[in-house]
């Protein structure tokens, strides 16, 4: 077993809910917006039909234009919130390699448990500039790294072998 990394805080999270709730507040008004239309436009039809009236084309297009700008705001507003929230999402992200508390070298592309080494056995790539700074402060020919899966905290200690 190797360190455990503590939690790291989310400064953007409390943006990221004011967004979420300000664009649901806004879809749920256009919606209601464009059902009270569609309401007026059956009520039209219906109205002409049973009564027998001759249907107001003019009222009826101009409630159909109204809808169609409504759903284009819909659209609009889905777009720009997920353009918001995937910046959001991000954050001021500019490298991986300082993106958490210890510096990154590289990754794990596969891996698995290997019945002839008695462990688990795992390839990936490392960057040159790491690879040569992690040689330099080690002595040792077999390097140690520290490796995690992402979704958990639990650092591993690994041998790191160049093929």
């Amino acid at each position: 077993e190797g360190p455990v990394d503590s939690l790291q805080s989310d400064s953007l999270e409390s943006k990221r809910r004011e967004a979420r709730e300000s664009h649901q507040k806004t879809k749920k008004r256009l919606k209601r917006q464009w059902k009270k239309l569609k309401d007026k436009q059956v009520l039209m039809k219906t109205q002409s039909s049973a009564l027998g009236k001759p249907l107001d084309t003019e009222a009826l297009d101009q409630i159909s234009s109204n809808m169609k700008v409504l759903k284009s705001m819909r659209n609009q507003e889905n777009t720009e919130y997920s353009t918001t929230s995937e910046e959001l999402w991000l954050g001021d992200f500019n490298t991986v390699r300082h993106s958490c508390r210890r510096e990154i070298i590289g990754y794990v592309t596969a891996g698995n448990m290997s019945y002839r080494t008695g462990g688990f056995v795992g390839q990936g790539f490392v960057v040159v500039n790491g690879l040569v700074q992690l040689q330099e402060s080690t002595r040792d020919r077999k390097l140690l790294v520290l490796t995690r899966e992402p979704t958990s905290l639990q650092y591993r200690f690994s041998s790191l072998r160049i093929l």
